[in-house]
């Protein structure tokens, strides 16, 4: 809703906090929402791919595809994993 703009402008920043508190109270698609925030640097955040790569694997695979398509990109393209 917040990264919309079919309610007025998009507020990145408000979205994040959202994406943050579902997280935290284990909603899985907030965890794979704010996965995406970190990876492409949005709502004030600086793009950080091990902190991406942490929130996709707290999104169980078997809830949000594209949480696991993402996760099976990181691991083909080693973005955000230790070496």
């Amino acid at each position: 809703m917040y990264l919309s703009d079919k309610l007025g402008d998009p507020d990145e920043a408000e979205a994040l906090r959202w994406f943050r508190h579902g997280a935290e109270l284990g909603d899985r698609r907030s965890m794979a929402s704010l996965a995406m925030m970190h990876e492409q640097g949005k709502g004030g955040l600086k793009a950080n791919e091990f902190e991406a790569t942490r929130s996709y694997r707290r999104a169980p695979e078997d809830v949000d595809p594209a949480a696991q398509s993402n996760m099976g990109y990181r691991y083909r393209m080693g973005k955000g994993l230790d070496k």
